[in-house]
């Protein structure tokens, strides 16, 4: 007998002596192990039994040797008299580690997998290089990744990885306009700074770009899928550009003999030509996109916008495309569509401001069914105002809101507001029919209109709910100095000395003046949201980001981050991705320099990335998705990749 025994051996002898024990229960030792694999595991039990396993084998004597893959077996032993069986788990374990274990992409997209030894690789689905390197197929779906040991016994090991379909086919990337990304899997901070990340290619169109660039995932055309970016033209031209090589799939234009776009000149417009200059919309499950074109027909004696659907497969019109808009007061000469389409209720809505304030004009919100592309309703904000025009819905070329009940938002320039037919100067809740439903209107409204400090110069943030006591806020900003925190549910009124309304932030933007142009009128765009932060780059002033509280549902009264770099006029939108709360990047474009700019969205201080494009005259919105970033500036189109 050896000198020592070990507990194990102590338990195990206890057993053997106990199984005569009449109405003895069956146990099985160990009742749990860990494995490697091809390895083997010595079970036993108290009475004499037979032994079975779900995986690998099993000994009459209970030795287990483990398979060749990772798995979870159960080992069961079963009695031979008096009957009664008892299970013991075995978790079999690879020495094959696979980086990631687990990854997220795109459709057509690639992720790169390593292993802690020399591995052959295999993939239920898609494709794997023997490098390691996995390429996503077309569809959406769940691929198993397989490497096995090149020599020696033939470990394996396996990872996972979800291929989704993302795209990009509103502005700013949703109907809330969080204007946040947060299905982002390739670009983080970590990888994006000039070795690593850069210019990929761009192409000239044929004018100047005034909307912000859409994207389809593995979208077949010609027969062959492509990640595709669509990019619209002041020329009245739409461009289907393969995002991955910036190859020309389609161009589709609305001009022909004696139809042109509108010059300058026709408009009384500093922009030359004006032809589609609000950002168009897509429909991924109809493959439709809708534009608004504005023409000019019958030797420049009729200027005309059209609403089209057309074919995000080969740029033609679809059935009943295009129809005009129609309603009182509406004027195409006097109108433009500089706001961006908006998708909701199985409708399409398409705003118009004016075009250089020519009297009259007024705010117009259109609907359309997307079925038949009728017109079901219209909305005037300023019915009123028949001789000098306001409450142009602009909004800096965001489109408008859409809370979930379907309730759309928007702001309007300066004009006259009475709170029963009139909304100059305001911001307006609707149903989906375009019936007024509620408003806010500063108390001072008057004031800041005659001084032409419209609120609709910004969208609206319709931020996430909140667990507060406002589940449900708006935050916006105009050419006035406030930053206004509403209640979607009680949008406040007008006021008369003060604000009924959640908070009025003020001084807290573009709070240095000068000779620079709207010295001191702070929002030409609209802010962003993540992580419970709220970011701003306001005219002439650094980015900065204000916290709104869980608790009190207030925006932090001044900064708790901020850049920098001052951006000239008007600002900056800022566009956000980021992989769900994880690995923020704050991208924006600034108009004098022509830059790309990259910023770490946790602390703004830090800027990661700074990319030559080309300057512009207005602002651009930058689209990140599936590892890129586009950016327009002037008549090019820009994308950004990892080298």
């Amino acid at each position: 007998m050896p000198k020592y025994l070990s507990p194990a051996r102590i338990c195990a002898l206890a057993l053997l002596i106990f199984a005569c024990l009449p109405g003895m229960a069956l146990r099985v030792i160990p009742s749990s192990a860990t494995v490697q694999e091809n390895a083997t595991q010595l079970f036993m039990a108290n009475r004499l039994s037979t032994w079975t396993t779900t995986c690998g084998t099993i000994t009459s004597a209970g030795l287990f040797t483990a398979p060749l893959f990772p798995a979870t077996c159960t080992v069961t032993a079963k009695a031979i008299h008096g009957g009664g069986t008892e299970t013991a788990s075995v978790k079999v374990v690879s020495p094959i580690s696979i980086t990631p274990a687990t990854a997220n992409t795109y459709a057509l997209g690639k992720q790169q997998f390593s292993a802690n030894m020399a591995v052959t690789w295999a993939t239920s689905c898609g494709a794997i290089d023997s490098s390691g390197l996995f390429a996503a197929a077309s569809t959406a779906g769940s691929c198993t990744i397989t490497a096995t040991a090149s020599s020696g016994t033939a470990y394996t090991a396996k990872a996972t990885i979800t291929v989704s379909i993302i795209h990009y086919t509103t502005f700013q990337g949703s109907n809330t306009h969080t204007g946040a990304n947060t299905r982002e899997f390739v670009l983080a901070p970590s990888n994006v700074n000039s070795t690593t990340f850069g210019l990929a290619w761009s192409m000239p169109l044929d004018s100047g770009i005034w909307s912000q660039p859409l994207y389809m995932n593995a979208l077949t055309i010609n027969g062959a899928a492509h990640n595709v970016v669509f990019v619209t033209t002041a020329q009245d031209s739409v461009y289907a550009i393969d995002a991955e090589t910036g190859v020309l799939l389609w161009h589709r234009s609305f001009l022909s003999t004696g139809v042109t776009a509108p010059t300058g000149t026709q408009m009384q417009s500093s922009m030359n030509p004006v032809g589609i200059v609000g950002t168009p919309v897509i429909d991924p499950a109809t493959r439709t996109m809708y534009v608004v074109p504005l023409t000019s027909e019958s030797n420049g004696t009729l200027i005309i916008h059209r609403l089209h659907a057309i074919d995000v497969t080969t740029g033609l019109d679809k059935a009943n495309s295009p129809v005009a808009f129609n309603a009182p007061g509406f004027s195409d000469i006097k109108q433009m569509n500089r706001a961006a389409l908006l998708l909701a209720n199985n409708r399409v809505y398409a705003a118009f401001g004016g075009i250089a304030d020519r009297p009259p004009y007024q705010g117009f919100l259109f609907s359309f069914d997307t079925s038949t592309l009728a017109q079901v309703a219209s909305f005037g904000d300023e019915p009123n105002e028949t001789s000098s025009g306001g409450g142009g819905i602009w909004m800096s070329a965001m489109a408008p809101t859409v809370d979930p009940s379907g309730n759309i938002y928007v702001t309007s320039g300066n004009g006259l507001s009475d709170g029963i037919n009139n909304f100059g100067q305001s911001v307006i809740k609707l149903t989906p029919n375009l019936d007024v439903l509620d408003h806010f209107t500063p108390y001072d409204n008057v004031a800041q209109s005659n001084a032409d400090l419209d609120l609709g110069a910004g969208g609206l943030l319709e931020v996430p709910d909140q667990p507060g006591p406002y589940a449900h806020e708006l935050i916006v900003c105009g050419k006035a100095t406030p930053i206004y925190v509403l209640n979607r549910d009680n949008l406040g009124g007008t006021g008369t000395t003060s604000d009924n309304i959640i908070q009025r932030l003020d001084g807290q933007l573009s709070t240095q003046t000068g000779t620079w142009r709207d010295s001191g009128e702070p929002c030409f765009s609209t802010s962003t949201f993540w992580n419970q932060g709220v970011y701003f780059v306001a005219n002439h002033d650094v980015m900065k980001v204000f916290s709104l509280s869980t608790t009190t549902g207030l925006l932090s009264s001044s900064p708790v981050s901020q850049g920098s770099f001052i951006y000239t006029w008007p600002g900056a939108f800022t566009t956000i991705s980021a992989n769900g709360n994880t690995h923020g990047i704050v991208w924006t474009y600034e108009s004098t320099s022509g830059t790309l700019r990259a910023t770490d969205a946790m602390d703004v201080s830090k800027e990661l990335f700074v990319g030559s494009v080309s300057p512009s005259s207005k602002w651009s919105v930058p689209t990140v998705i599936n590892g890129h970033v586009f950016v327009e500036s002037a008549n090019r189109i820009y994308a950004f990749a990892s080298k």
